[in-house]
């Protein structure tokens, strides 16, 4: 049995502190680990049931680094338990010296990093590898505060050429809605609003691997997105599989307000389509599009699918949603603000309105088409949704709040852009940015003169 250490990259110039701190006798902590984890793994599976998919791609034995994109607290915890092996979890120094993190961090081999040394950093991961182990390595540096995966940093490019071992994109799935995320726009202090919430972790394909002409690849910021969105769209799929649509159509004609049609949109509906919508309605609810259980109005049209994808929504979210007749005038809209006090007030094509009602706590929201999707630069109060083919593809929102000097900013929208290209949607890049996944069901939707950016928006040339 291998000897246990925790590895502290520090900066020179600090007052003495090892590069590698002394390790305890092996079997003392060996058992402790030990105990720990099956104290901790029936607890967390009561808790959540994590399903694990593709695993087998993880190898057997031998050094390899998973890179999950980072949603809550509880990431390290949850890919524990999907993965058949130990990892070594790679944590800033600043958390591991927090107080009841140092001692858990070491007790799991953390691998404690300084990012303003990196140097010192990328040795210590790589050492980690060549020695056999799984590394698991948040390549955002922080948690997503939208709900979708923000900009990677480089450094696993590098660890990644020099290691040349497994680099396995990971894509953790339905944990943006729990109480150790960012949804509602804040960390804690959240109830859970389920007992044993599903969720679900995939395991991407080697980023390393050798192609079919025998070229090894190079891992890149590209690759890895495009491995996240392929997971993502497989989680989509699964979820759709799983029989949940049936409870979730119930569900809707049960909680939709009465009155403007909107119980009787739904009825006589194919399964097929009503399948779609699911779809969508799923992806809106895995970034910050609307909080659980708040205050939402909406101007509503049943004759628009995006309409009927947002009731889907707010069923599944179970919100307190207000329908107001679409056309409605700026005066009629401000008056409906008022009297319900929405958290967020969605609009059909906002852009078209001379001037939309502001009001003090109510975020306004527009689904606009592709071409007309970029509202905060000529109205900053509002926020577009990018809709193509009855389907919500694009999403904006207020530049999330910086709650504490380590986080760095998080853009919420971009100038020139539609908006974060939703998780459940992968693309074919060039000249024409073609997009896909099961909303839109077996055809592509082609955004002309588009791309992606490296945070995932969509920019229009």
């Amino acid at each position: 049995m291998c000897s246990a250490r925790t590895t502290r990259v520090t900066i020179p110039d600090v007052k003495p502190s090892p590069a590698v701190l002394p390790s305890p006798p092996p079997w003392p902590r060996y058992l402790a680990r030990e105990s720990l984890r099956a104290v901790l793994r029936p607890l967390l599976s009561s808790a959540y049931r994590v399903t694990a998919s593709h695993a087998d791609r993880i190898p057997a034995e031998g050094g390899a680094l998973l890179l999950p994109n980072h949603l809550s607290y509880l990431d390290p915890l949850v890919l524990s338990l999907a993965s058949p092996r130990p990892i070594r979890f790679v944590m800033l120094q600043e958390w591991v010296d927090k107080k009841g993190v140092g001692p858990l961090a070491e007790l799991f081999d953390s691998i404690a990093i300084v990012p303003t040394n990196a140097k010192q950093a990328l040795r210590a991961i790589g050492e980690s590898l060549e020695e056999g182990h799984l590394v698991g390595f948040f390549p955002e540096g922080q948690l997503s505060r939208t709900g979708a995966p923000t900009e990677p940093l480089r450094g696993f490019e590098m660890i990644a050429r020099r290691s040349r071992v497994p680099v396995l994109p990971v894509w953790m799935d339905r944990l943006w809605d729990s109480m150790w995320s960012f949804h509602g726009h804040r960390f804690l202090g959240k109830k859970p609003h389920a007992l044993a919430p599903s969720v679900r972790v995939g395991f991407g394909r080697d980023l390393n691997a050798v192609g079919p002409l025998g070229v090894a690849a190079e891992p890149s910021r590209k690759g890895l997105w495009a491995g996240w969105r392929a997971l993502s769209v497989e989680a989509l799929k699964e979820r759709l599989r799983s029989g949940c649509c049936q409870t979730l159509r119930r569900r809707v004609r049960r909680l939709a307000p009465t009155g403007h049609g909107a119980q009787a949109a739904l009825e006589g509906m194919e399964e097929e389509r009503f399948q779609k919508l699911a779809a969508n309605a799923y992806q809106l609810s895995e970034v910050d599009f609307m909080t659980r259980r708040s205050r939402v109005l909406l101007e509503w049209n049943a004759g628009r699918e995006e309409c009927l994808i947002l009731l889907t929504l707010t069923a599944l979210l179970r919100v307190d949603l207000h329908l107001i007749p679409a056309g409605s005038t700026d005066g009629d809209l401000a008056a409906a603000i008022q009297r319900h006090r929405p958290e967020t007030a969605i609009l059909l094509d906002a852009s078209k309105r001379v001037q939309p009602p502001v009001v003090s706590g109510t975020t306004l929201k527009s689904l606009e088409s592709v071409d007309r999707a970029r509202l905060p630069e000529t109205q900053p109060n509002v926020y577009p949704q990018a809709v193509a083919d009855g389907r919500v593809i694009a999403f904006t929102v207020p530049h999330p709040e910086i709650d504490g000097a380590e986080l760095r900013h998080q853009a919420g929208w971009r100038p020139g852009s539609i908006g974060r290209l939703l998780p459940g949607f992968e693309t074919l890049g060039g000249e024409t940015l073609a997009v896909r996944g099961p909303s839109l069901g077996n055809h592509s939707l082609l955004i002309q003169s588009a791309q992606l950016d490296s945070e995932g928006f969509v920019m229009v040339r």
